[in-house]
C-alpha cells in the first residue's frame, strides 16, 4: 500500500530542512514521561494531575518499567485527498500514548491503525454496513447484480453460486465481506455527500419532495408562522435539495 510519512520539526531541524520519516518508524516507550497539562509551573494543573494519579491502580503497575511501546501501523494515513490530521491532535495523541506507557497502564503494545479514512474506503464500509446490518437500506440491489464479476471498488459484492437474491447479497456482506476485509461491524458513514455522483450507482442520491421533507405548516399556526413555512417551502423547492432515499 501507499506509505505515509511525517515531516520532522524539532530542535535543530526546521521545516525548510525537508526531513521526513515513515509513520511506521514513529512511536515511543514512554521515555518522555509527559506531565498533566502544565503541572510543573501551574499549581492547579499539578493538583489535577496528582488527583488523577491517586486514582490509578496501585497494584500490578510499575511506572517507568513497562515493557510495551506504542507506534503506527505501516498503513496509517496521515492525510487523504488534501485533508490531513491536525498537528495539535497528533501532539496530544503522542502525549497520551507516552503517558499510558510511562505509567504502565497497558497490557500490550499500542498500534494506531488507520488515521484518515479515504472516501472510497469509507464508502465501501458504508455499503457493507447497510447490507449487513440495516437490511440493505438505501442500497440499489439491481446495481449490485449488474456489477462486472461482482466487483466494486476492489471488493466482491456478489456471492458465488446462482443465488443473487437480496437476501443472499446481504448474507454475503455479513459472513464473507467482513471476514475478508476485517471490521468491527460498527456503523459507517458514506464517503461522499448525497449530491456527489461518486455515491452511485449502488448508494445514490434522490431529489427531495415536499412530502419527504415533511415541511408542513403546524396545525393551529398563526398567520406569521404559516407565512414563514410557505416561504421555506418555496426556498426548498427552488434549491432542489437532495436527501437520502427513504
Amino acid at each position: 500500500g501507499q506509505l505515509s510519512y511525517a515531516q520532522i520539526e524539532t530542535e535543530g531541524v526546521s521545516l525548510s530542512d525537508n526531513l521526513w520519516i515513515h509513520f511506521a518508524d514513529l512511536g515511543g516507550q514512554g521515555a518522555s514521561s509527559p506531565d498533566f497539562g502544565n503541572e510543573r509551573k501551574d499549581k492547579a494543573d499539578k493538583e489535577r494531575g496528582d488527583a488523577i494519579r491517586n486514582r490509578l491502580p496501585k497494584e500490578g503497575r510499575k511506572p517507568g518499567e513497562s515493557k510495551h511501546h506504542w507506534g503506527f501501523a505501516p498503513g496509517f494515513k496521515a492525510s487523504s485527498e488534501g485533508v490531513a490530521l491536525d498537528g495539535g491532535l497528533m501532539a496530544k495523541i503522542n502525549r497520551l500514548m507516552e503517558w499510558a506507557i510511562a505509567e504502565d497502564m497497558v497490557a500490550d503494545n499500542i498500534v494506531l491503525m488507520s488515521g484518515v479514512r479515504p472516501p472510497d474506503t469509507a464508502h465501501k464500509m458504508c455499503i457493507r454496513y447497510q447490507l449487513a446490518h440495516q437490511g440493505g437500506a438505501h442500497i440499489n440491489f439491481d446495481e449490485i447484480r449488474r456489477l462486472k464479476d461482482g466487483m466494486y471498488l476492489g471488493w466482491k459484492w456478489l456471492p458465488d453460486g446462482d443465488d443473487r437474491s437480496n437476501e443472499a447479497i446481504m448474507k454475503h456482506a455479513r459472513e464473507t465481506i467482513y471476514k475478508e476485509h476485517g471490521g468491527s461491524g460498527a456503523p459507517a458513514a458514506a464517503g461522499y455527500p448525497f449530491s456527489d455522483q461518486r455515491r452511485g450507482p449502488i448508494l445514490g442520491a434522490v431529489k427531495t419532495t415536499l412530502a419527504n421533507l415533511q415541511c408542513r405548516t403546524p396545525a393551529g399556526a398563526d398567520e406569521e408562522v404559516a407565512s414563514a413555512f410557505d416561504n421555506l417551502r418555496e426556498q426548498l423547492t427552488a434549491l432542489a435539495v437532495t436527501i437520502p432515499p427513504r
